[in-house]
């Protein structure tokens, strides 16, 4: 907070701090709700983009302990990925 709005905040009576507060909190739970939902979409993206990829090489030829090694999959994620 800026010193202005501390100011303006300590000037609210105890009732209008509290609902002040609880405003406050919801807001913040709301943006950080939405910053972890952002930040797994874009985790799940780049796993799905790494299977599609580590399926490719597979179609390939490319060995599993390569491919672990390139995508950084599991080889049991790599192998799972002939069933499909």
């Amino acid at each position: 907070m800026q010193i202005l709005e501390l100011a303006e905040y300590y000037n609210l009576s105890t009732e209008e701090q509290n609902v002040y507060d609880i405003a406050f909190n919801k807001a913040w739970a709301t943006f950080d709700a939405v910053e972890t939902a952002k930040k797994t979409g874009i985790e799940q993206g780049k796993k799905s983009e790494k299977l599609e990829i580590a399926r490719g090489m597979l179609n390939k030829g490319l060995d599993i302990s390569l491919i672990s090694e390139l995508t950084g999959l599991s080889p049991d994620e790599i192998v799972s990925l002939k069933d499909l």
